[in-house]
Order: C-alpha cells, then sequence, then structure tokens
C-alpha cells in the first residue's frame, strides 16, 4: 500500500521557495494564514512541516483546485495541504495527484486506494468503497463506514488496535506520539503497572505509558528528570538505527582527545549545519523523532532536541528537555557538561543567534528581547553557572 505524501521532485523543489523559519498556524473568519515568527506571512509557494501550501498576495491560503504554470493542483478543502502521490475522487471524477502534486485525469474504472481531506478509504469497480475486514495487498485491515480504522476499535466483540497504516499490532506501539502496550486480545494496557524484559512500565487511565526506572545517581533529584535512554532489548528498530546513525556522525567529528565541553560544541555545530527547519516532527518520541531527523534531515525544534539527545547521549552527556512555559510550542536541551547544566538549542531563528551552552542569564536576555522565545519555569530545571 503506497499512502506516502512527501513532495521529492526535482522541478518542484526548484520553481517553489520554502519558508525556513519558525512560526505558527492562524485562522479567522476569512480563513487560515501562516504567520512567521517577525510577523510576516509567506504568499504563493511554500512549505511547512513536509507539505506545500499556496497562499494568495494576502497571505490567506487557497482551497480546492489550483492552476499553475499550466498544471492543475488539489489544496485541501479543510487545511489547504497539496495532494500529492495519491488518488481523489473529486465531483469531476478520480485524479491521480503524483509527487509533484500535479494531477492526472483517470479514465475508466479504478481500484486502489483514495484519499479525501481526512481519511483513506479502498475503491472498487462501479463506484462501491469497501467496508468491514478487507484484505488489500496480502494485509488485512478494517473499513468502518468505508474509512480506513486506525488507533483502538472494538469490531463484533473483540478489541484491536490499528496502527498509523491501518495494520493490526501487538505490544509495545507508538500511537500519536505517546507509548502504548496492546496485549494479545487487542486490548490497551490501562492503569496497569507492566515488566517488560526487565524494564517496568507504567500505563496511566488513559493508557499512556512510562518507564518507572530512574538512573540512581538522581534518585533524590529536584527537578525534572534528564531523557533517559531504553535498555537495548526495548529500544525500536527506528531507535537502534537512530544509534547506528549517530555513531557515524560522531566518528568523524570527536575523538577520545576532546573535552566534554569540546564534543558538545561539536554535536551543536553538526546538528545546526545538517538539519534544515521545516516547522514539523513526525511524533513527540524522541527516539523515533531522531531517526526521522537523522534520514530526513528536517523538522521542527523537538527534531532538534532529539537528534541532540542521541549524539549526546553516546558521548557521555546528559540531557533534560526544556519545555517554553509560555505555550509548550518550543524544546530544547539543557545538558550536563562536567557537572554544570547549560542551554543548548539548535533550531535556527530569524532573529539570530547560537545557543550552545549558554546560561540562564543569557537565555532569559535573549527571550526578553525576542516575544519571550525562551520563557521557561526555572524550578523545574537545575540552575546553569
Amino acid at each position: 500500500m503506497r499512502k506516502s505524501r512527501w513532495i521529492l521532485a526535482a522541478v518542484f523543489a526548484v520553481s517553489m521557495t520554502a519558508q525556513a523559519y519558525a512560526g505558527e498556524w492562524k485562522q479567522d473568519e476569512t480563513g487560515i494564514w501562516y504567520e512567521n515568527e517577525d510577523k510576516t506571512w509567506p504568499t504563493g509557494w511554500f512549505q511547512e512541516g513536509g507539505d506545500w501550501y499556496y497562499a494568495g498576495g494576502d497571505g490567506y491560503l487557497e482551497t480546492g483546485w489550483l492552476q499553475y504554470q499550466g498544471n492543475w493542483y488539489y489544496l485541501g478543502n479543510r487545511d489547504g495541504k497539496m495532494y500529492a502521490d495519491c488518488v481523489v475522487n473529486t465531483r469531476d471524477g478520480f485524479y491521480r495527484f503524483g509527487s509533484d502534486g500535479v494531477g492526472e485525469r483517470i479514465t475508466g474504472d479504478y481500484t486502489g486506494w483514495v484519499r479525501d481531506d481526512r481519511y483513506w478509504h479502498y475503491w472498487k469497480p462501479g463506484g462501491y468503497i469497501i467496508s468491514g475486514w478487507q484484505t488489500v495487498d496480502g494485509v488485512r485491515y478494517y473499513f468502518e463506514d468505508g474509512i480506513m480504522k486506525t488507533g483502538p476499535a472494538v469490531i463484533d466483540g473483540s478489541s484491536y488496535f490499528f496502527d498509523d497504516d491501518g495494520q493490526i499490532t501487538t505490544g509495545l506501539a507508538t500511537w500519536e506520539g505517546e507509548l502504548r502496550y496492546v496485549k494479545e486480545d487487542g486490548s490497551l494496557a490501562v492503569s496497569e503497572t507492566m515488566e517488560i524484559d526487565g524494564v517496568t512500565y507504567l500505563f496511566d487511565e488513559n493508557g499512556v505509558g512510562a518507564i518507572e526506572e530512574t538512573p540512581s545517581v538522581y534518585a533524590n533529584w529536584p527537578y525534572k528528570m534528564p531523557v533517559q535512554i531504553p535498555p537495548e532489548e526495548e529500544k525500536s528498530e527506528h531507535h537502534k538505527a537512530a544509534d547506528r546513525m549517530a555513531e557515524q556522525v560522531l566518528s568523524g567529528i570527536v575523538n577520545d582527545s576532546m573535552t566534554q565541553r569540546q564534543k558538545a560544541e561539536a554535536i551543536y555545530a553538526w546538528v545546526r549545519g545538517n538539519l534544515r527547519y521545516s516547522g514539523h516532527s513526525a511524533t513527540r518520541d524522541w527516539g523515533e523523532e531522531a531517526y526521522q531527523g537523522f534520514r530526513r534531515r528536517h523538522g521542527d525544534c523537538f527534531t532538534y532536541f532529539s537528534v541532540s539527545v542521541a549524539l549526546l547521549s553516546k558521548v557521555g552527556i546528559d540531557s533534560i528537555e526544556v519545555v517554553r512555559s509560555t505555550d509548550n510550542g518550543h524544546y530544547w536541551n539543557l545538558v550536563n557538561i562536567d557537572g554544570q547544566w547549560y542551554h543548548f538549542d539548535a533550531t535556527p531563528r530569524t532573529a539570530g543567534g547560537y545557543f550552545c551552552l549558554w546560561t540562564d542569564a543569557q537565555m532569559l536576555s535573549y527571550s526578553s528581547r525576542h516575544y519571550n522565545c525562551f520563557a521557561f519555569d526555572r524550578a523545574l530545571y537545575p540552575p546553569t553557572p
């Protein structure tokens, strides 16, 4: 099943310019627009979170059909995202959109995956959308009212858990960025403590899990705990792949003769110089996001944070996740260098700044001049020098 929506065509990347700085979505009664950190907005084609959009001269997103340089594109009615690598059923019939977003009408009967603004469907000849249990390309899916099911579901009295690709899964799993445990009967572990391969997990009333064990050196730690590195046997395949990519990067930028500070500075320079800000991360699982960051070389502040954790942990540098207190909308690292903590934020900002091993005073001084971008609850984190 091919359901990717990456837009990678070279001709598309050349002809359209992407925004590369932090910002946020805004909406009013007229429509939706993207506001950059400096309060300006993009017009024409721009990229955000791996997706392409088209904004008019007033900054508002266009939706529906768009003709551009002789080609037809389709922009989602709900969010303005350009459709790519998918088939869409419109009032004018079926259209196939390539990786460059260009639409081409399909003649004759169509069989295959179709998506709309929110969901995936599977279409059979004659305009029939399948429902219930169906096997497609050897994989079993469940369709409810024609919509491919994801997440937890109770079907005919039995519980199931479907991942984001619609496939049934069991065991430790990540869904919507949170750790879950799916039992053999398809139900989620809820309000339970489970020991899995020597690691104790606590699952709350919503089924969201966390590792109970904490490093003994932080047993009486009065601040937010450093990021925990799971045992090797508990790491996902993507996390293990991220470890391998981190080791490959480190082999070229650090050596045993370097101090902790020098290693941290080298890691900062690599992350800052090799990732591109695109305003979107795939998950809030740092191990998974580190993998995505190494592989795609772009993301948002959580991607920069996650890749930094993967590299820093490999050279023995502990890291705490710092979250902006005003809106929980920005992440960065607080790192332990020779027993003292420093701020480490590799995410680029429109106003500039190289936030490598900064003190609290430096961060708060910069923050006060730039919309409180680094506001944080000092009671949660160990003080810097």
